[in-house]
């Protein structure tokens, strides 16, 4: 008899337990059809990754090659420069675990290289900038763990207690991607020494105050357009990675636009407080289809090329001398060695002209110094016409962390009928 009584309860158990088991499933599967609509509200910080600031030096050979390579060296981000975000973003729950999403993010990004304490000559170089950043983007959500409340129904007892158990609860995580716009337009203010004692900066004065910010965009400062600087280059550096914009039809010089492509791609995990509102921290990184977010990219243009472009375009040639760096900043002695060169001869540039400033070796027998008889010094300053201003092997990024809240809206009421039609028509056909 007690045998009897306990299979009774078990089998009764087992009824009850595939019955909540496929109800549990159906409303899970299919609880999001309820409420397909979502808005999120958020803050959140802003970095990125450019040519101006951090580790990366300057020079082409030392730079990463790939936006791969920036990702991975995340760390040198210089963290004192973010700046804050600011997102609206409107979700539609097209599957269980999938999302549309479309976001406006309004944002703000840095660099500096005077916080580049461990790449010299990115110091030297002394360009700093600033920009805002308008973004619209379309990506999807896809979980990998969606977030449950533990009381679906928000039932509380008398007490204002929740009667589900809290061990339902669950926190949720997704991943992200998709594709979006931006506008940027950076700014910068002057560094730059401008040593009138060295000899290409004589009678030179900058044209505006240090604290003043500058719109970079027209002030073409890598000579982006110039007839004679691109030929120039492409003739003598054939082997670099110049990148010419040529002159529109008016024979005005272009450069770069305004407007760039983004890739979003993140991670984000959520907490639901309840059936329809929750929180989301979410950490998302863009690849970009621009290399001037910070408007340094290429190589450094002579003033003449500057103040040319300026005449054509009706521009202040002094401020886009000013705000180029062009000859400017610390100036540093390099150490060369002249072992293809005769005794006695001073060294020259690949043009055949004398270097200025070169302290060269005069006698063959003299063996004193500490490099040999075969070397001499320079004044460098690295920032002569056809030398490297940015690394352009790779595009910018840059990246947000938000934190959003989150309020989900019930659907139409034909929505709600339509989840539960097969049910309602399987009632009537079992009658």
């Amino acid at each position: 008899m007690i045998l009897f009584r306990f299979n009774i309860l078990l089998v009764f158990c087992l009824i009850f337990g595939a019955t909540f088991s496929q109800s549990r499933k159906f409303y899970d599967n299919n609880d999001y059809k309820k409420k397909r609509h979502e808005l999120n509200f958020g803050i959140g910080i802003s970095n990125c990754l450019t040519d101006v600031g951090g580790s990366f030096t300057v020079n082409p050979q030392e730079d990463s090659k790939t936006q791969y390579d920036f990702l991975k060296s995340i760390y040198n981000i210089d963290l004192i420069k973010s700046r804050p975000n600011f997102n609206a973003s409107y979700i539609y729950h097209f599957k269980n675990r999938i999302n549309f999403k479309g976001s406006l993010n309004f944002a703000n990004i840095s660099g500096d290289d005077l916080l580049s304490e461990n790449a010299p000559g990115r110091k030297r170089r002394n360009i700093n900038f600033k920009s805002n950043i308008l973004e619209l983007s379309a990506t999807t959500e896809i979980y990998l763990i969606k977030p449950h409340t533990g009381n679906k129904f928000n039932l509380k007892n008398v007490k204002g207690q929740k009667l589900a158990s809290k061990r339902m609860s669950t926190i949720g995580l997704y991943i992200v991607g998709g594709i979006g716009g931006f506008f940027f337009n950076p700014k910068a203010k002057i560094n730059f020494n401008y040593n009138n004692d060295h000899e290409l900066n004589k009678s030179f004065t900058p044209s505006i105050p240090k604290k003043e910010w500058v719109n970079l965009h027209e002030l073409h400062t890598e000579g982006q357009g110039s007839v004679e600087f691109e030929n120039y280059m492409t003739t003598n550096y054939p082997d670099v990675n110049f990148k010419s914009f040529g002159q529109d039809k008016n024979g005005k010089p272009k450069t770069y636009s305004r407007f760039a492509i983004s890739f979003p791609i993140g991670l984000g995990i959520q907490k639901a407080f309840n059936g329809d509102i929750g929180i989301k921290i979410e950490a998302s990184y863009r690849f970009t289809t621009t290399d001037y977010l910070d408007d340094v990219s290429g190589f450094y243009a002579d003033r003449e090329t500057l103040r040319d472009i300026q005449t054509i375009l009706g521009g202040d040639a002094n401020l886009a001398q000013t705000m180029s760096g062009t000859h400017s900043g610390e100036t540093n002695n390099v150490l060369l060695y002249a072992s293809d060169r005769s005794p006695g001869i001073a060294p020259t540039d690949n043009s055949g002209n004398l270097i200025p400033g070169a302290d060269w070796y005069q006698g063959i027998n003299d063996l004193s110094g500490a490099y040999g008889p075969l070397a001499y010094t320079i004044e460098h300053t690295s920032y002569e016409k056809g030398y490297q201003r940015g690394g352009n092997e790779s595009n910018d990024s840059f990246m947000f962390i938000n934190v959003s809240f989150y309020k989900k809206f019930s659907s139409h009421g034909k929505v709600y009928k339509s989840i539960h039609s097969k049910e309602r028509r399987r009632i009537k056909a079992s009658f």
